[in-house]
């Protein structure tokens, strides 16, 4: 960030927004949403708000390299110092873009723009929704997977089976040959997972392995106990990025098993009702806050006076050089 860079932080309901502005762009940050404003061709700016309305819009218009007008659209919440400093920032490097003295509707018909603000927030929860659905996927698609299956490690490698990922493996692991490692809350729980080759009864050394079972917690666990067991319950990991993690393979060629180039990974004891509980957790609170928001900014929006005889909340006020 350049020494004329300024950073101006606030909120909007449950996002945190970031805006970086410097002597050539406005680059605004809300959730995910990113927006971009050329400084230098910025033609309008223009603040909308009314008391019966808990957040504020700053609408910028700007001419693409085409001269077709764009806009650039930030929501604060009412009480948001920070949104001020944005104005006032932009006002002192482009005093000559200040239009807070026309009306709303003479503001948005001269910028093109329809009055949406209601629709913004639970636009942008959606999409926020959507991004979390594609992280989460994976584990959706565990956790509402009902099927059990009985497979051998040689139908594992060979893709099976078909119709569900929740299994009981038989076969032969090479506890021998585990590899260990603490991730993601292994540390704060004191714990350690590993990563053991699971073969048929007729593998060689040397001959590539195509399976691999992940153990939590396994420094409670005797791995070569474990082996005498002969079958283990799991979910197979192979949706998306699931899968062996590429330093675990290095990890576990280095100790003396070559891999095949497809790895099919069965974590031991996963259940997918932890799946779904997992993913639920995070997307339902955001679904029903979705859900109450849209419900208030329609109510609000039924009863708010028409645009066209809504006051300007407030007038220019002068900016220093």
């Amino acid at each position: 960030m350049s020494a004329s860079t300024e950073q101006i932080r606030f909120k909007y309901a449950v996002f945190n927004v970031t805006a970086e502005l410097d002597d050539t762009r406005l680059v605004v940050r809300t959730g995910v949403r990113t927006s971009v404003a050329p400084l230098a061709r910025l033609q309008h700016l223009y603040v909308f708000e009314t008391p019966e309305r808990s957040e504020r819009e700053l609408l910028l218009s700007f001419a693409n390299p085409r001269g077709r007008l764009r806009r650039v659209r930030v929501f604060a919440d009412r009480d948001e110092a920070g949104f001020d400093t944005l104005v006032q920032a932009l006002l002192r490097r482009r005093p000559e873009i200040d239009v807070r003295h026309l009306t709303a509707v003479e503001a948005y018909a001269r910028t093109g723009t329809r009055q949406l603000e209601w629709l913004v927030l639970p636009l942008m929860m959606a999409l926020v929704l959507v991004v979390l659905a594609v992280l989460f996927a994976p584990l959706l698609i565990h956790g509402f997977d009902s099927g059990h299956a009985d497979v051998t490690v040689a139908a594992l490698e060979a893709g099976g089976p078909h119709d569900t990922r929740n299994v009981r493996v038989t076969g032969t692991l090479l506890s021998d040959f585990a590899v260990r490692a603490q991730i993601g809350a292994d540390a704060q729980l004191k714990q350690t997972t590993a990563w053991v080759p699971l073969v048929d009864a007729t593998w060689q050394p040397g001959t590539p392995v195509g399976a691999v079972l992940e153990v939590p917690a396994s420094a409670a666990v005797d791995l070569k106990a474990l082996a005498r067991a002969g079958a283990w319950e799991g979910i197979v990991r192979d949706i998306g990025w699931e899968g062996l993690p590429n330093r675990r393979r290095a990890e576990i060629a280095a100790a003396g098993v070559p891999l095949a180039p497809v790895v099919r990974l069965v974590q031991m004891g996963a259940r997918p009702a932890d799946d779904r509980g997992v993913a639920l957790l995070v997307m339902g609170p955001l679904l029903l806050i979705m859900a109450l928001v849209t419900w208030r900014l329609l109510r609000q929006r039924r009863r708010a006076p028409p645009l066209a005889r809504a006051p300007l909340a407030g007038r220019p006020t002068e900016v220093d050089d």
